[in-house]
């Protein structure tokens, strides 16, 4: 059994769980708190999470929480990565960042559907880093490829294989 305290709700996945964040983190400051679509929690909300510490598919969460919400408090700002392929699948800020808010600049769409045929809702920006629609639609249907992207904002995920930056919502995406 873990206990974590004063962390700030920063996602909510619809039907699995949410993302919390530490506000004072630099890195590794981020998990992922699974509790099959049963939270009462919203963004910006400072929790206390008991539960088991698990790794589902290399992803860091706790499961099988007991969630206290205690008040609310501001959005952690997101980690600014120097360039997208540092917080990609192998990057190396990926795994230190995972689960927290992270911004990415100077994007091109290089690959609109990376699993094709098959379609996840998923993009890829320069040629490393994946988007999700895990949490938003705001990039469904996905932007075609050549497509530039001032920035993106979100949260670093890993499912699949893969790292992923899920943005929250039109806020986060600057064209």
């Amino acid at each position: 059994e873990v206990r974590v305290n004063d962390l700030v709700v920063t996602g909510i996945r619809e039907g699995g769980g949410f993302y919390v964040q530490d506000p004072d983190a630099d890195m590794y400051g981020g998990i992922y708190i699974y509790d099959n679509g049963a939270h009462t929690v919203s963004i910006g909300d400072l929790i206390d999470v008991v539960g088991t510490y698990d790794e589902y598919y290399s992803l860091s969460q706790i499961k099988n929480p007991t969630v206290t919400v205690k008040g609310e408090a501001e959005v952690p700002e997101p980690h600014l990565a120097a360039h997208p392929c540092d917080v990609a699948t192998e990057g190396a800020d990926a795994e230190p960042l995972e689960s927290m808010r992270v911004e990415v600049v100077d994007l091109t769409v290089t690959d609109s559907n990376p699993d094709a045929p098959d379609d996840y809702g998923e993009l890829e920006v320069n040629g490393c880093l994946r988007i999700d629609d895990q949490i938003s639609d705001v990039l469904v249907p996905q932007p075609d490829e050549g497509a530039t992207l001032s920035s993106m904002r979100g949260i670093l995920t890993f499912s699949y294989g893969h790292h992923k930056l899920l943005p929250g919502g039109a806020e986060d995406v600057t064209w």
